[in-house]
């Protein structure tokens, strides 16, 4: 007897096959989603009432398809006579095709004569580690997915906000180790600042039962771009950051983006893992100006000093 045609059933299958991937794709984001714009703000840094620093942030993009926001403090007022240098960061990173950010390079300089409370760290995508360096310690950190620095989640959030996915936390290398930080989306306000006006939308970076507190305030007609920045306790400003001038530029969209090297799955033994319970720290996209307006905590001189947040 003649063997039944198995080709109904193959082609069945490559039908269900091509509408799953069609499906799949529609679901994940095969739409193109938008990429924060290159922008320059200008921040004055507020301490117990008090004018302590003034920080720059840029996010700028180069013609490789990567991207650098940095920060840089200089302190003014009465800082002066404490601390004189300005305190500098920079992240290095990339968007993936399908919208993921991957760190590349994180430098931070506290500033300071001895370089205490320096940082950095290097990405390689192709090894899956992370080279760390904080408080003169190196740290190796197996990566398993993309993840990005402290001053790159800053861009990760815009992007989020743009596309309407703010997340509940996000995972970030950070002084030696991979942590995890959580966020809650508060609701819009109308903010006024030295910049003007802004409808804004407001999120909170709170750890549950802490005294402590971040408001941010965040301006979608600038690209999600923050305006201001409040650290509380006890329901009391501590220190504030808000702008004086915001310049953004044209909408960037994933699509324009040169397709990089996937990661690979792995989970190899002695991974590094992140915090499950979210830590408090200060709003970690403008450490320079939080490290001016503590000063230095080793100081007999400190005359605005604010407890390690981060």
């Amino acid at each position: 007897m003649k063997a039944p045609s198995h080709r109904p059933v193959k082609l069945r299958i490559i039908v269900y096959a091509i509408l799953s991937w069609l499906c799949a794709g529609i679901a994940t984001g095969a739409v193109a989603s938008e990429l924060p714009a290159p922008f320059v703000a200008v921040y004055d840094v507020h301490h117990s009432g008090a004018r302590v620093g003034l920080t720059t942030v840029e996010l700028k993009s180069d013609a490789n398809g990567e991207h650098v926001m940095s920060t840089i403090t200089q302190p003014k007022g009465l800082a002066i006579f404490v601390r004189s240098a300005p305190v500098q960061e920079q992240s290095r990173f990339r968007w993936t095709p399908d919208g993921q950010l991957q760190g590349l390079e994180y430098t931070f300089d506290d500033g300071s004569r001895d370089g205490k409370r320096d940082s950095r760290i290097s990405f390689d995508w192709v090894k899956l580690n992370a080279a760390s360096y904080y408080k003169k310690k190196n740290v190796d950190i197996i990566l398993t997915r993309p993840l990005g620095d402290r001053l790159a989640l800053q861009a990760l959030m815009m992007r989020d906000l743009l596309n309407g996915e703010l997340q509940p936390e996000y995972q970030i290398v950070d002084k030696n180790e991979i942590k995890t930080y959580a966020f809650q989306l508060l609701g819009e306000e109308i903010l006024d600042t030295p910049a003007g006006r802004f409808k804004t939308v407001k999120i909170l970076q709170q750890k549950e039962g802490s005294t402590r507190a971040t408001h941010i305030w965040a301006a979608p007609e600038h690209g999600y771009a923050t305006v201001k920045i409040a650290q509380f306790k006890n329901d009391k400003p501590r220190t504030v950051l808000i702008a004086r001038s915001i310049d953004s530029t044209q909408k960037v969209m994933v699509d324009d983006v040169q397709p990089q090297t996937s990661i690979p799955e792995r989970n190899p033994a002695g991974q590094v893992l992140g915090s499950v319970t979210p830590r408090w720290p200060w709003y970690l996209p403008l450490r320079s100006a939080y490290d001016v307006s503590q000063i230095s905590s080793d100081s007999k001189n400190n005359i605005c000093a604010t407890p390690s947040l981060a």
